[in-house]
């Protein structure tokens, strides 16, 4: 008995500790909960330096943000028109010579430069680039969202493991049914959604019972798109089915299984062609809901002081009562006060749902407004 008992204690320490036998990345989930990993990229003649990108199966390239110096890349052609998740953007091919991300070295990578200032302004720190599919093509890794870890080795046995296809983009894709309706949805770690619908895929949809759920923002895009969610749809893969889901018709062409859908480990095996997703104790694929605030705000960084301006206020919410408008900056929330405002401080104190009050300066008048817990002023 005394046998069996140390046995089993011995098989619950290494599944217990499995992940932590594996190599190790370290991740920023930022403000939206993307994978922000350090990349080292060297130039010919100079030291590498760090530079902060997404990690970003929905993009078929690297992308590097016009701000990069000019020694960390080559021009490689005329600039060209790329097609992105919403709308159509200009980009300039370029190669990096070498660039290493967890403990991986890629020489040569061609890539293309554009414009990523409407990206970072989701963020409360810049973003450098987006490392696409054509890194990640040849490795296999995990997501540890809980933890905020890259694991880098072979899947746990308890993962339950689908096949992968390629668009012809080079992203990998993945069969699911909604409903009664067999659809192809690309896999995207750079998407905040659980599974957003593409124009393709929402025309056979009957009992449209929706509501205004979030906005969508994608490259080339300069203001946040309204997206809906329906209600009551049932979401599978293979055999397992999700049991709580968020589904939302997008405004691009592409259906996206997105981040909330990989919660809260997924695992990538691209040279395999396939995924891994976990499965709940009652065998359901797991997820989280999609974060979707009422009041969506962005870092105006032209100034010498950057201020975090109102983007987009949900129609008929408590804020929208308040008096608060688009383009507003805001100077303090609740006890947050000037330095410490921030995207994720605003995130964290409207997820209680609680009283909050605001200050903010509207063409250069100092405004406050306090916002109740349902709507309207107090």
């Amino acid at each position: 008995m005394a046998w069996n008992r140390m046995l089993g204690l011995f098989c619950f320490l290494c599944w217990f500790n499995w992940h932590m036998l594996l190599a190790q990345t370290r991740y920023d989930p930022g403000a939206l909960g993307h994978v922000i990993v350090s990349v080292l990229i060297s130039p010919k003649n100079a030291g590498p330096k760090s530079f902060r990108m997404i990690l970003d199966t929905g993009s078929s390239v690297t992308v590097l943000d016009n701000s990069v110096p000019s020694q960390y890349w080559s021009k490689k052609g005329s600039s060209i028109a790329v097609k992105g998740t919403i709308s159509w953007f200009e980009a300039e091919p370029i190669q990096i010579e070498l660039l290493e991300f967890g403990g991986h070295q890629f020489n040569r990578v061609n890539g293309i430069r554009a414009d990523l200032s409407e990206l970072s302004k989701r963020e409360d720190h810049p973003i450098d680039g987006i490392l696409g599919m054509d890194v990640l093509k040849g490795l296999c890794f995990g997501v540890d969202f809980i933890n905020n870890n890259i694991l880098w080795g072979p899947s746990p046995n308890n993962t339950y493991i689908q096949s992968l296809t390629y668009s012809k983009s080079h992203c990998p894709e993945i069969k699911l049914r909604l409903d009664e309706k067999t659809l192809i949805a690309r896999l995207d770690v750079g998407a905040d959604t659980f599974l957003r619908l593409g124009k393709s895929d929402t025309a056979h949809l009957t009992n449209q019972s929706k509501k205004i759920s979030g906005y969508e923002m994608g490259l080339g895009s300069q203001q946040p798109l309204e997206t809906t969610n329906l209600v009551g749809r049932t979401v599978s893969s293979g055999s397992a089915r999700w049991e709580a889901t968020d589904v939302e018709i997008g405004n691009g062409e592409t259906t996206l299984l997105g981040l909330q859908a990989f919660w809260p480990l997924v695992w990538f095996d691209f040279p395999a062609n396939k995924i891994g997703f976990s499965l709940d104790p009652k065998g359901y694929l797991q997820s989280i809901p999609a974060l979707r605030m009422p009041l969506w705000a962005y870092w105006d960084r032209s100034k010498p002081i950057p201020e975090l301006i109102v983007m987009a206020i949900k129609p008929g919410s408590r804020f929208e009562s308040a008096g608060l408008l688009p383009g507003d900056a805001i100077l303090e929330i609740g006890n947050l006060k000037q330095e410490l405002v921030s995207i994720q401080g605003l995130q964290k104190i409207l997820a209680t749902q609680e009283a909050v009050s605001f200050v903010v300066k509207r063409e250069g008048k100092f405004l406050s407004f306090d916002v109740v817990a349902q709507t309207g002023i107090k």
